[in-house]
């Protein structure tokens, strides 16, 4: 028996803690066991005590009434509730963080044919932590025991020798029929192998590799779905650079070139937290991708329009940017002609031309784009311009033009010196006049 209540009170932070206190009481209230599980658990008795940790509890009464009493207890609400009997709790953790929390009644699932969803039941804890992706993520610590169990509470419950592979650093699918039933869990073994560091079992790495078939079974929204778990990590391009050397994604994209991922591996995306990081790791995809390949990534992920659009914009810019080449690295090209021609484009699409182009005077001269010129402003507005004496219409549209691409090519300083240009503009077209 191993309890391991004072490594949760050394890992877990007080604000998780006391949500487990306040769970527990619940399920002692309520009469039904609680078991807390998942990642949680397994970032636990590795000691990562700077994890943001997710919170996933199970019982065999963990019901939509369970989920609805705690929410109240905790100031927060039921987000949602899933037809496989899962509820998301969002709880307030702070004066302005929310924590999302999983619950669960415990369930058993069986697979009819590969890449499907499962059919679902009731079941027990151990048929719920058998139904787990890999034997890290099958282990729970007891909360509230069941009445027919002489368990403890903070005891550890690890029926597939879990804790023996985070010993060990390995990751180990619980059959050899897990891939199969659930090809997605490929992609995950990957993700999770690069994040912790460990090892993939050897049987695990022949079951994965006799399963590779099966992603085809797997919808693209559901392959889409990794994808962006992935593109959410650190260590993204270590984990597309495996994804595409054990094979995966050459088999679920067997009609796209992915390769050139596989020299990529040390780039990071400095922008990860932005709200385009998934759209910029897509432009990493797709970033030597023609029209055909294009549509083929898109039809096959079902992309949404967003997405779309930034791998088409990304295309369109690496086709202009070849097109001309002479004249963006001309020794008399100014600030202003480099961001007349970018302007257009996203920057997203910008960022990962930038990221990838193995043309070095080109790549500084996207990165002036995306450093300096980008953030550039005048001083002067619209309101300013009509005060001087320009008549409302276009022409002040073309006049504060003017004044940037002068500002961008170091003629103008400060207000007055804007100030000065438009009246030598004013006293140039009155004469004109």
């Amino acid at each position: 028996m191993k309890i391991v209540s004072s490594e949760m009170k050394n890992v877990l932070p007080k604000t998780h803690l006391n949500i487990l206190n306040v769970a527990t009481d619940l399920s002692n209230q309520m009469d039904t066991d609680l078991y807390l599980v998942g990642g949680c658990v397994r970032d636990i008795m590795m000691g990562l005590n700077n994890s943001n940790f997710d919170i996933d509890l199970t019982g065999s009464n963990v019901d939509k009434t369970f989920a609805t009493r705690l929410a109240d207890k905790l100031g927060g609400t039921v987000k949602n509730s899933s037809v496989f009997g899962t509820h998301k709790l969002s709880v307030p953790v702070g004066i302005k963080d929310n924590l999302e929390i999983d619950l669960a009644k415990c369930r058993s699932e069986t697979y009819k044919n590969p890449g499907e969803l499962p059919d679902v039941k009731p079941g027990d804890l151990f048929q719920d932590l058998g139904r787990r992706d890999f034997s890290i993520a099958a282990m729970c610590i007891v909360l509230q025991s069941p009445s027919n169990q002489d368990w403890k509470s903070g005891q550890l419950i690890d029926p597939h020798s879990g804790y023996r592979d985070v010993v060990n650093k390995e990751l180990r699918v619980l059959h050899n029929e897990s891939f199969a039933d659930d090809p997605t869990r490929m992609f995950r073994l990957i993700r999770y192998s690069c994040r912790l560091g460990f090892d993939i079992e050897e049987s695990t790495k022949n079951i994965f590799e006799s399963s590779l078939n099966y992603v085809t079974a797997v919808s693209g929204d559901r392959i889409r779905s990794e994808l962006e778990k992935i593109f959410d990590e650190e260590d993204v391009a270590l984990i597309l650079y495996n994804c595409v050397k054990l094979g995966l994604l050459p088999a679920f994209l067997t009609k796209f070139d992915c390769n050139h991922l596989m020299e990529l591996k040390s780039i990071s995306h400095l922008h990860r937290d932005d709200q385009d990081s998934v759209e910029f790791w897509l432009g990493i995809l797709a970033m030597n991708a023609g029209k055909s390949q294009i549509e083929y990534l898109s039809k096959i992920l079902s992309l949404s329009s967003k997405q779309n659009d930034v791998i088409n914009d990304l295309a369109s810019l690496n086709e202009q940017i070849k097109q001309n080449e002479s004249f963006l690295l001309s020794d008399d090209l100014r600030q202003s002609d480099i961001y007349k021609f970018l302007l257009k484009y996203r920057l997203t699409s910008i960022r990962v031309c930038a990221e990838t182009t193995p043309n070095k005077a080109i790549k500084a001269l996207l990165e002036i784009y995306l450093n300096s010129l980008i953030n550039t402003n005048i001083e002067l507005s619209g309101e300013d311009l009509i005060s001087l004496g320009i008549s409302k219409g276009p022409e002040i549209g073309k006049l504060l033009n003017d004044l940037l691409y002068a500002k961008l090519d170091g003629h103008l300083k400060s207000a007055d010196q804007e100030t000065q240009f438009v009246k030598d503009y004013i006293s140039v077209h009155k004469d004109i006049n």
